[in-house]
C-alpha cells in the first residue's frame, strides 16, 4: 500500500503531494559559541571549524539547518556535506567585515544547533 501525505484546498484539488519520501533528520550537533576579534583588531583570528559523521546520507539527499542562539543569518557557519561526512567552519567570518561596518560589530557567534538530514 502507498503511504505519503497529501492535502487539498477546499475545491478538491491536491495543496500539497508528499507521496515518495518524508525528510529525517539524523543528527543534531551543537555548535560552539566563540568570540571573535574583529579583522582589524587581530588579523591572525584563528575561526573555530569541525567535522562529524552520520552514517546513512550517502545515496540520499541532504539536507542542513541551524536553530538556537542569537547569531546573525549572515554569520552562519558554512557547510559541507561530502558522502557522510558533514563539515563547518566559521572562517569565511572575516570575508563579511567590509559588510559589517555598516552594522555594528558582533563578538559573539556558535551556540547554535546544526541539524542534518536527508529526504
Amino acid at each position: 500500500m502507498p503511504a505519503g501525505l497529501q492535502t487539498f484546498n477546499a475545491d478538491g484539488t491536491i495543496q500539497d503531494d508528499i507521496t515518495t519520501r518524508f525528510a529525517r533528520i539524523l543528527h543534531t550537533q551543537a555548535i560552539p559559541q566563540f568570540y571573535a576579534q574583529s579583522p582589524d583588531t587581530d588579523p591572525n583570528q584563528v575561526y573555530p571549524s569541525g567535522s562529524f559523521n552520520v552514517p546513512g546520507l550517502r545515496g540520499w539527499n541532504p539536507f542542513y539547518f541551524f536553530t538556537g542562539g542569537s547569531l546573525p543569518a549572515y554569520f552562519t557557519p558554512r557547510v559541507t556535506i561530502s558522502d557522510n561526512t558533514v563539515s563547518w567552519s566559521f572562517s569565511e567570518i572575516s570575508n563579511y567585515y567590509e559588510r559589517m561596518f555598516l552594522f555594528e560589530w558582533k563578538n559573539n557567534y556558535g551556540g547554535i544547533n546544526l541539524h542534518v538530514g536527508v529526504y
